[in-house]
């Protein structure tokens, strides 16, 4: 209701609006985990994730798993409810993947390959204070599913750092995606971003790549210094880009549509080229 209020009152409420929600989904889930059965698990002792999410199977009840060390394994999430914390003191050389789960956090971790460090399909996830480095794709975000990352490194990865396909949403915060071979962000078929809050895109091949039906909202962002492009579009995506934001030092250019269709509209002064049509209004 309070959104619906807030539609007419333009980027600032809709700002607002965005944070009010981020803030009642966080006290929505301290107050779940208040009543939440509580797990430790050890690696270095040769416990598992697995095993802890497996003793709580069929459980209504907020699981919350607290892990050290080195766990050597493919974590799968298909339930509701699990907060994962790593508390910087836990390292995942495997996958975690959420099949369908809905409200899962993933806490002060870090996702090291050789697969694909966090998959979500067909779930509703959270990642927060989280290293990604040496995947193949850092992050899947597939199949209408919704990811929203803060404060964490996308880094290193062989192929993507963030791949978001097939009607999926990812909201990402003062998150830093850092020389990966592929692209920054890939956002395919009918997918959607909303990138803000200090983020930083360099390094990679393109900074953002989009495709088929794909749209973006960029705000308080560099994109910098990628391999070939800031920004890439086509087959009738789009970006609005809402200052402040940087798109700066990129090798080929700072925007580029390969479509009349795509598009591309910003408020802020960009240093590099851009060629690409503005919207049609």
């Amino acid at each position: 209701l309070i959104c619906n209020m807030y539609i007419q009152g333009g980027s600032k409420m809709n700002n607002i609006c965005l944070k009010f929600t981020v803030a009642m989904i966080a006290i929505l889930t301290l107050a779940a985990n208040a009543n939440a059965v509580t797990r430790t698990v050890n690696c270095d002792k040769g416990q598992t994730i697995q095993a802890a999410l497996e003793k709580g199977q069929g459980s209504a009840e907020s699981l919350v798993i607290n892990v050290s060390g080195i766990c050597k394994e493919y974590v799968s999430i298909t339930r509701d409810d699990v907060s994962i914390y790593g508390n910087n003191n836990a390292t995942i050389e495997g996958t975690i993947e959420v099949l369908g789960g809905m409200r899962i956090l993933v806490d002060g971790m870090t996702l090291n390959g050789p697969d694909i460090g966090l998959h979500v399909f067909g779930g509703h996830a959270e990642l927060r204070d989280t290293y990604v480095t040496g995947n193949s794709y850092g992050i899947a975000v597939n199949r209408n599913s919704f990811l929203s990352i803060f404060d964490s490194n996308i880094s290193n990865n062989t192929s993507d750092g963030l791949h978001v396909i097939v009607g999926s949403t990812v909201e990402i915060h003062n998150t830093d995606i850092l020389n990966n071979i592929g692209n920054g962000i890939e956002i395919d078929r009918h997918s959607n971003a909303d990138i803000r809050d200090g983020c930083k895109i360099s390094g990679n091949d393109n900074g953002v790549r989009m495709y088929l039906h794909s749209s973006a909202f960029i705000t308080e962002t560099e994109i910098s210094n990628n391999r070939s492009n800031g920004i890439l579009m086509d087959n009738d995506s789009g970006v609005i880009g809402f200052g402040p934001i940087t798109i700066s030092g990129n090798s080929s250019n700072g925007v580029l549509c390969y479509d009349a269709e795509s598009s591309f509209e910003t408020n802020d002064v960009i240093t590099d080229s851009i060629k690409c049509t503005d919207f049609n209004y």
